[in-house]
């Protein structure tokens, strides 16, 4: 029951550990960052342990622990019934097509789990394809026509198709920003395949020193708090 011995255990990555092992570490040490750590960065953790600490870590834990364990069904499904959104984003940059990203609006959608906040990260953190499928599937508009309006987000087609999703007018000016500066930044590419890179890139474009949004930033920060 000793913190330190039970994070020297869990460093050994040669030591075996079994499921009832890990659930008892668990419990005992909910709130001890560097045994969670060690657990996170285990090579054998089974899905159960995985989909309990995913509502126990950070979000940038959450992240780790996902792209270290195979994205099986099972765990999607956990992730999915807990409404977890950090874990879900993290599971969706592991994801590499557009395919991947349908499938995924998909699964939240008829979970009923595909929100606005989930909305906001994805765009927060890159995840462009998936924010198209997610806006087409809540406004029953097409990904193509969606995605030429997101290339115009100042625009009063742009906010008709934002309030026809069901997304909330208060997040409306910070999300239109952030899609702005990422458009204006693939202007200035200006290359063949860059726009596509790119496009994959509006985390930095939207945290970039010179992008001072305020609103945007305290959405999530508040989403962050919970």
């Amino acid at each position: 029951g000793e913190p330190e011995p039970v994070t020297t255990l869990l460093e050994n990555p040669g030591a075996r550990i079994d499921e009832e092992t890990y659930d008892n570490v668990v419990v005992l040490f909910p709130n001890n960052n560097p045994i969670k750590e060690a657990m996170v960065r285990r090579p054998d953790l089974p899905v159960a342990i995985v989909g309990k600490l995913i509502d126990m870590v950070s979000e940038s834990l959450q992240f780790e622990l996902i792209s270290r364990n195979s994205c099986s069904s099972k765990l999607i499904e956990k992730i999915v019934s807990q409404g977890n959104e950090g874990a879900m984003i993290a599971l969706l940059g592991k994801y590499d097509t557009i395919g991947d990203a349908e499938i995924m609006t998909t699964q939240l959608y008829a979970a009923g789990k595909l929100t606005p906040t989930i909305l906001v990260r994805a765009l927060y953190h890159g995840q462009i394809d998936f924010l198209e499928f997610a806006i087409s599937r809540l406004s029953q508009v097409s990904v193509q026509e969606v995605r030429r309006q997101l290339a115009a987000p100042r625009g009063a087609a742009f906010q008709r198709l934002y309030r026809r999703a069901g997304l909330p007018a208060r997040l409306f000016a910070a999300v239109s920003e952030a899609l702005q500066h990422l458009n204006d930044e693939l202007i200035e590419l200006n290359g063949e395949d860059a726009p596509a890179e790119a496009r994959r890139r509006v985390n930095a474009l939207v945290r970039h020193r010179d992008f001072d949004n305020p609103e945007f930033e305290a959405t999530l920060l508040m989403m962050e708090a919970g």
